[in-house]
């Protein structure tokens, strides 16, 4: 019989429970997860306010990405962050030393390729995102549409 371990971690501001043992595909997750510290969870806290700061924008021209060396940080994507360019990194930057300094960092990120379009959407630098379209598996004896509209990455 298999112990599970299990681990609070923050995410986006949420607790997950995460399970020692288990591995998900096709997602940002690390080989190894630590619980997570009342300091660390304060270094996170402020990563994300001057990630928040450095993303805001009035058109979309305002947006841009840069790369970073960190995943799984709230407000901050997966080795990059979506950002206005012309506003000064230094926050964000001392922050994520910190949070590195602070041994909050997880180790080894599995990270998609960063997005190449992005958008001013509610004064903030989000990945543009496109409509799709694509035919839904229904199961014998349903009514199901044509085909669904979905958001994904823009091609």
């Amino acid at each position: 019989m298999r112990a599970w371990k299990l681990t609070l971690v923050m995410l986006s501001g949420f607790v997950c429970i995460l399970f020692f043992g288990c591995k998900s595909s096709g997602v940002s997750a690390p080989d190894v997860v630590k619980p997570i510290s009342q300091a660390c969870a304060a270094i996170t806290q402020e990563v994300s306010t001057a990630a928040k700061a450095e993303a805001t924008c009035k058109t979309d021209k305002d947006c841009g990405i840069r790369a970073i060396s960190f995943c799984n940080i709230s407000e901050v994507g997966c080795q990059y962050h979506i950002t206005n360019p012309s506003h000064s990194t230094d926050v964000l930057d001392e922050a994520l030393r910190r949070y590195q300094a602070a041994s909050c960092s997880m180790s080894k990120c599995d990270c998609a390729p960063p997005p190449s379009q992005f958008v001013c959407e509610k004064s903030r630098c989000v990945e543009k995102l496109c409509w799709e379209k694509y035919k839904p598996t229904c199961r014998p004896g349903r009514t199901c549409p044509e085909f669904i509209e979905r958001k994904v990455r823009c091609r």
